[in-house]
């Protein structure tokens, strides 16, 4: 599909034209691997998906006089990006590039070097197309095998960090960078299988479907790889969507334990959160619904010590999870707890 090719190469170059133009001086940029192998990434990957634009690859190639000439120029500078992004992700923990991958990478820009010829001989193939002739059907198998290498070491490196990190938009960039990974692989075990196939048997009835969902694939990928890429602030308004639902659905959760305890504690004298605040203050009527049920539970605590420990009728069963507060002044920390207790009245906890 080439309006997917399209669409894959101006989101690349987006990404090269927003990197540049912010952040350090080329001097230190020279100096930091990070910065230096990102920037270095979504440049030869937007040339790389511009030359595997079919229209524009055949011109190249008629221009050129090589049939498929396109073919290991694109691929070159695919590798050449991936391994810059390898390179950019090693250098956060301060770790060397594989030398293993170092010699992989070299080796395999020589192979493809080293078919041009065989590949000029054959008829002009199109990229968006499972191969049909050997030689490009080898060169396909070599990158994918290759890609499978890079996006294993891109998804445990991102699935490292995200155990450890804290901060909602440095979470959500290693989500997207773990997708892309996840699905650059897909996409590398999808359509190599589906190549070996079409080459096997070039009248297979599922080609036109495998093409379609490998472009889709390939597709989410780097959407995905883009976006994850970009500066913070390109991340700032997902990350207050996100973080707007997850504050609703804790006030969800408090409302029903809040409701709960109204059976056993009565209406208190003062004045809860009203429906706009609700939705357009949330962490202020969270606050004021966590407040609310910490004063429930020093009434119900109260009456439990004036009963001498003994559970009076109607005293509801699951007040021991209420009893176990999380040692902590960190009123996010308590808001979780008293969503893990809410949650649980479903589960058996008796019908007080």
């Amino acid at each position: 599909m080439a309006w997917i090719d399209l669409g894959m190469a101006l989101g690349f170059w987006a990404l090269w034209l927003v990197l540049r133009r912010g952040g350090k001086p080329l001097a230190q940029v020279w100096q930091d691997r990070r910065v230096l192998g990102a920037r270095f990434f979504a440049f030869t990957m937007a040339l790389s998906l511009s030359l595997q634009i079919d229209p524009f690859a055949a011109r190249l190639d008629d221009a050129v006089g090589i049939r498929n000439v396109s073919w290991v120029l694109g691929y070159v500078f695919a590798i050449g990006a991936v391994y810059a992004g390898i390179v950019s992700v090693t250098a956060v923990d301060a770790r060397a590039t594989p030398r293993w991958l170092t010699g992989f990478t070299f080796a395999l820009v020589g192979f493809l070097i080293a078919l041009t010829p065989a590949l000029a001989g054959l008829p002009e193939e199109l990229h968006n197309e499972l191969p049909r002739s050997l030689w490009t059907l080898v060169m396909r198998e070599a990158l994918y095998v290759y890609l499978l290498c890079i996006s294993s070491i891109g998804f445990t490196s991102f699935a490292r960090w995200q155990l450890r990190e804290k901060l909602p938009g440095a979470k959500l960039r290693n989500w997207l960078m773990l997708y892309g990974f996840a699905a650059g692989f897909g996409f590398c075990l999808f359509r190599g299988t589906a190549s070996v196939i079409v080459y096997a048997n070039p009248n297979w009835m599922w080609y036109d479907t495998a093409t379609t969902v490998s472009s889709i694939m390939l597709f989410s990928c780097m959407t995905a790889l883009t976006l994850g890429l970009a500066p913070v602030s390109w991340l700032r308004t997902p990350v207050r969507v996100i973080l707007y639902f997850k504050q609703r659905i804790a006030l969800r959760d408090l409302e029903i334990l809040r409701v709960r305890l109204m059976r056993h504690t009565g209406a208190l004298p003062w004045a809860q959160p009203t429906r706009t605040e609700r939705w357009f203050r949330v962490p202020y009527a969270l606050y004021c619904t966590l407040i609310d049920i910490l004063d429930r539970r020093t009434l119900l605590l109260g009456e439990y010590a004036r009963a001498e420990g003994a559970v009076q009728d109607g005293y509801p069963q699951w007040f021991g999870e209420l009893e176990n507060l999380p040692e902590t002044e960190d009123w996010i920390v308590l808001v979780r707890h008293f969503q893990r207790v809410a949650r649980n009245l479903d589960k058996g906890y008796g019908n007080g």
